[in-house]
């Protein structure tokens, strides 16, 4: 027997929490997806508690798959131009406004925005669409907004709007939202890279309450500034999230391939997990074929060694959502099923800094020599999986733990199979009961090769349990 085709490289699926629907929890794991990714927005706080408080019920009650998911609180606010009914050309110092309701004023241009008095403000910069215009906002009134352009370009219909400093600007407002949500339904919380260390380990302090369901926390890289302080947050986090297009908002957009792969490695090297997301497939919406450029932009996430992409989020207004998702999965199976293509970039050769680092380096080195057919793991908190998957290996490493909880959180990482082992996590009862469980589900056949590996589990026996070994499947 083998092991069932999995994907390494996982979807995300996100869309606004004002988007909302009754049905999603039963329809989530139907969907062939890795995670759905909630995009807070403090417009709808009750139906994000409303949500979660059902999810975090419904997990005590269901059988079926859970998905993992992340609640981004550094998205921002859907603005979107309704209408215009040919493209509009911008000069710089040309003033515009922005309404709610149009009327028949020369200059106006009619937009959706979910949080108005949030997003507007005097001397503030809101960028359109890719960049290409900025404008400089002049007045702030209930229904209309007055800006003028400092930077020229072309406005098309459906574009969106971006304020960069959103966040920053009401970053106190969002985490009080934060502290009134039930954290236990949540997997991952994604928190901007522009908060202090100190400031992280406040929050983590805070979710020590939750302990083994307190979320993992992700930093969204959105501009070259939180590239620079990225390394000194690390340590603190599980990993990032990478926003290509505020990056290339913030920054020269042709630094913004570069700065991806850099994170990439950074994040690999260092055993964290790293998300690529912004505009995955985002012509989707309206067709039902993806570009050419689209499809070589997840191929080579996948190459580089990222854990999972983020799809757009435009995809769930469209017609084609479902195609999209297909489209996607599809690209990554046909690429990772090509086992020959390598990654992008190669493992530096790291100083052993501790016991984990020494077993798992070596376990992972014995599996390539042996030809083991799967790397197995006990794990409590998922840091012995984090540490295998960093080394990007071949075969797959199938993480057995105790919590359900993290159980979801470690099936978002590349190339790993979690698994959950009802029962004390004592070793002389975990192996029998691991061999049983691997051969009930048919991933291997007789004499299949696997390398075990436990890592300082103090509660599993009275000796240390820092060891692998080669096992046979009977």
């Amino acid at each position: 027997m083998m092991m069932p085709l999995q994907r390494k490289t996982k979807v995300i699926w996100s869309l606004s929490s004002s988007r909302l629907q009754e049905s999603l929890l039963a329809d989530l794991p139907e969907k062939d997806i890795g995670a759905l990714s909630l995009l807070y927005a403090s417009s709808a706080h009750s139906e994000t508690l409303a949500f979660l408080e059902k999810r975090s019920t419904a997990a005590k009650s269901t059988q079926k798959k859970e998905v993992p998911l992340l609640v981004d609180f550094c998205s921002h606010p859907a603005v979107t131009i309704v209408s215009l009914e040919a493209p509009l050309t911008l000069q710089v110092g040309e003033d515009i406004k922005l309404v709610r309701n149009p009327s028949s004023t020369a200059g106006e241009i009619q937009i959706v925005c979910e949080e108005w008095s949030l997003f507007f403000s005097v001397g503030g910069y809101i960028h359109l669409g890719s960049g290409s215009v900025v404008l400089s906002v002049l007045e702030v009134e209930q229904d209309q907004v007055k800006a003028r352009v400092v930077h020229e370009g072309i406005l098309r219909a459906e574009e969106q709007l971006y304020n960069l400093d959103f966040f920053s600007a009401h970053q106190a407002l969002f985490l009080s939202a934060l502290s009134t949500l039930p954290l236990q339904a949540v997997d991952y919380l994604v928190l901007p890279a522009t908060l202090e260390a100190a400031h992280i380990q406040a929050i983590q302090h805070k979710m020590e309450k939750y302990g083994a369901q307190a979320p993992w926390i992700l930093l969204r890289i959105a501009s070259p500034d939180s590239f620079h302080t990225l390394e000194a947050c690390l340590p603190w986090v599980k990993g990032v999230v990478i926003s290509r297009l505020h990056l290339a908002l913030t920054g020269d957009a042709a630094s913004v391939p570069i700065l991806t792969k850099r994170v990439t490695q950074l994040c690999n090297e260092q055993a964290k997990i790293v998300i690529l997301a912004s505009e995955m497939l985002a012509s989707m919406r309206d067709k039902p074929t993806p570009t050419r450029a689209e499809v070589s932009d997840i191929a080579n996430a996948v190459i580089d060694g990222v854990d999972a992409v983020t799809l757009a989020e435009e995809l769930i207004a469209g017609a084609y959502e479902d195609r999209a998702l297909q489209v996607c999965n599809n690209i990554i199976e046909d690429l990772e099923d090509h086992s020959e293509i390598g990654s992008n970039w190669r493992k530096r050769e790291l100083p052993i800094l501790n016991v984990l680092d020494a077993v798992s380096y070596h376990s992972y080195q014995t599996a390539l020599r042996v030809g083991a057919k799967a790397i197995v793991c006990i794990t409590q908190n998922g840091n012995t999986a984090l540490r295998l998957a960093s080394f990007r290996p071949k075969m797959p490493i199938v993480a057995v733990t105790f919590s359900e909880s993290t159980k979801r959180k470690l099936s978002l990482i590349r190339g790993v199979i979690a698994v959950t082992l009802e029962g004390s996590p004592n070793l002389d009862t975990v192996l029998p009961s691991m061999q049983v469980l691997l051969k009930r589900d048919q991933w291997f056949a007789s004499g299949d090769r696997i390398v075990f590996v436990s890592v300082s589990i103090s509660s599993m026996g009275t000796e240390s349990s820092n060891l692998f070994t080669v096992q046979e499947i009977e």
